[in-house]
């Protein structure tokens, strides 16, 4: 993944507007988006941010680039903890925010079905 891939499609997220954006690409390799995403954190993790990836399906995977401490702190608000009460879950958010994400992320991996634009870059907000 190139350096101006992320900032086109993370732009606000590395403005810190959002706290973080989703966005897919296509890859030759699992082992390239991996190495590519381990360059990224290296630069992005000092910086507050990081990229992982949420879903690979047939050559084309989607990424998820957000600032870690706002991502703590929209997960610890009311509305955060609604959506722990109806999905049954018994966590404080507070105390428990990469539980509750490693959560949300499982869901979107079961969730979504795979891209059927293998060929662009798609910003999903």
């Amino acid at each position: 993944m190139s350096d101006e891939l992320l900032i086109k499609c993370g732009s606000p997220t590395l403005a810190g507007l959002k706290t973080g954006n989703m966005f897919s690409y296509s890859y030759e390799s699992r082992e390239e988006v991996s190495r590519d995403l381990r360059r990224l954190n290296k630069i992005l993790v000092p910086r507050g941010l990081r990229v992982i990836p949420l879903r690979y399906s047939d050559k084309t995977v989607l990424i998820y680039l957000y600032r870690i401490e706002a991502l703590k702190e929209d997960l610890s608000q009311q509305e955060a903890a609604l959506i722990c009460a109806v999905s049954k879950m018994c966590v404080s958010l507070c105390e428990h925010f990469l539980f509750f994400f490693l959560f949300l992320v499982k869901k979107i991996r079961h969730a979504l079905k795979p891209c059927q634009d293998r060929g662009s870059v798609v910003e999903q907000g």
